[in-house]
């Protein structure tokens, strides 16, 4: 049961600053966990993709470039959070979950040795995300052709795009709701099961479709045909 708790006071904490620190990529809090990582990558990849696919400023090569490798991380994060959730599904345990958020809670993702860690199914998950963060890093070094002094975030404005902040009351309704779910989580092992399995498929990134903003009809037809 303590572990429990000082679970839900760490997530609950990332989650009420989450909002604060999300828009500023050099602000990362780091090692709180698990959700924290992804939560991380998911907001920055996700901002950085909205100046990106919506700015009448870059080339179409530049867009395409962005696009592979924002599919790249994507692709790698969705078979890891897939896989993980299907394996506490599958063995009605957040086993894997605890060592993961653990090791992630001890150590920053790059001074940690994949291969040094068991069982080999966590060695091999913390080996994933160790290759999902350097695939995070090199989208977030995007360089817009011809020009590789600069920050694509600092060129490319967000033109209104950017999600606006959670109020107090919505992030009370969060901490609360996160609260009474891992709380009632220690009664029912699959409940508990069931509520991770949530949070981690929330932190998925979305499709490149869903971050085309300005005239989306016709530029998402564009960007699922490249």
């Amino acid at each position: 049961m303590k572990t429990t708790v000082n679970a839900l006071c760490k997530l609950t904490l990332f989650v009420l600053l989450l909002p604060f620190y999300s828009n500023l990529h050099s602000q990362k809090i780091e090692r709180l966990g698990l959700i924290s990582e992804l939560s991380y990558m998911k907001a920055n990849a996700e901002q950085l993709a909205l100046r990106v696919l919506n700015s009448d400023e870059l080339i179409e090569s530049d867009i395409i470039r962005f696009t592979n490798e924002y599919n790249q991380l994507k692709n790698s994060l969705d078979q890891a959070i897939l896989q993980l959730s299907a394996d506490m599904k599958r063995k009605n345990s957040i086993k894997y979950y605890r060592r993961i958020d653990k090791f992630l809670f001890q150590y920053e993702i790059n001074d940690i040795t994949p291969t040094e860690v068991r069982p080999m199914k966590v060695c091999r998950y913390l080996g994933a995300i160790k290759n999902s963060d350097a695939q995070f890093q090199k989208l977030m070094s995007f360089k817009i052709s011809g020009d590789d002094e600069h920050d694509p975030k600092e060129l490319l404005s967000m033109k209104g795009f950017l999600p606006a902040a959670a109020s107090l009351a919505e992030l009370t309704a969060i901490a609360s709701l996160i609260n009474e779910s891992i709380y009632k989580a220690a009664e029912r092992r699959e409940k508990k099961v069931e509520q991770i399995s949530k949070l981690l498929n929330e932190q998925r990134l979305k499709d490149v479709q869903q971050l085309i903003i300005k005239n989306s009809e016709s530029k998402q037809e564009d960007i699922a045909r490249r």
